[in-house]
């Protein structure tokens, strides 16, 4: 398998809300993973390939709201669904957030060892 991915994937537990694109109705998430470009989340109703998703949340003390157009949907076991969706509008998260998050996180997890 071939990974065309611009940026790695980072775990992420972010809660989300989001809606979809001609609906009023709104939806709480969980993000499963995310990049600079965009990220994967938990649904538990389908969301059709090429929506487009109004969504909101908060990472690393960063707050994210704009639309995200529905990349990929699979159904996991538990039949909820994973659904990859990419930023498309502008700003999108910067592309050294993750790696800066992820610096620190480790570092309080050193610090936290040593101690």
């Amino acid at each position: 398998m071939v990974n065309r991915r611009k940026f790695i994937r980072i775990p992420n537990s972010s809660e989300m809300k989001y809606e979809i694109s001609g609906s009023s109705r709104s939806y709480s998430s969980v993000i499963h993973n995310i990049s600079p470009e965009g990220a994967c989340f938990i649904a538990h109703d389908f969301i059709p390939v090429g929506s487009i998703l109004s969504l909101s949340f908060s990472y690393d003390k960063y707050f994210y709201g704009g639309f995200a157009k529905v990349i990929w949907i699979g159904q996991d076991a538990n039949s909820k669904y994973k659904v990859g969706v990419k930023f498309i509008n502008e700003p999108k998260l910067p592309d050294n957030l993750i790696g800066l998050a992820e610096i620190r996180r480790l570092k309080e997890a050193l610090k936290a060892v040593k101690s």
